[in-house]
């Protein structure tokens, strides 16, 4: 069986890489450490539009309305997005005093990561047959053409 959760969990997987190799390049090579910065931005983005546009309408169409998570994540979205849009704005004015702002970033990643890894995504597998689930990983890797 194919399953969301996998595929989205590998996603963040790649994306903390990311982060993590920006900021270790973030004292030595500052261009280096701007374009892995500006990698993880478009790659989180990515991921994000997966979240609203494509589970998103998942859980919104599911019958079982009971046992539907709500999990606040497109308030954290709205939140992740700007703290991605203040990094990159001190980036540009080449500056790499960015810890503060990275801290926020990573505190907000870190308790949504695991809301959607340990309960929207189990939750949307669950609700998902198999050939659903195929077709919801097919439209995020359809995405995926766009980098």
């Amino acid at each position: 069986m194919v399953f969301i959760k996998q595929f989205l969990i590998e996603d963040h997987k790649k994306l903390h890489k990311i982060l993590k190799e920006y900021q270790e390049y973030k004292g030595a090579d500052f261009e280096k450490a701007k374009n892995l910065f500006s990698a993880f931005k478009k790659r989180l983005e990515r991921h994000i539009m997966w979240e609203e546009e494509i589970i998103s309408p998942v859980i919104e169409s599911s019958k079982n309305k009971s046992s539907k998570p709500q999990l606040g994540t497109r308030e954290e979205h709205k939140r992740i997005r700007v703290l991605l849009q203040q990094i990159e704005e001190e980036l540009l004015k080449k500056t790499t005093q960015t810890d503060l702002l990275e801290k926020k970033l990573n505190k907000i990643l870190t308790t949504h990561n695991e809301k959607e890894e340990y309960i929207l995504y189990p939750w949307v597998d669950s609700v998902l047959g198999k050939s659903e689930s195929v077709e919801v990983i097919e439209k995020m890797k359809s995405y995926n053409a766009q980098l």
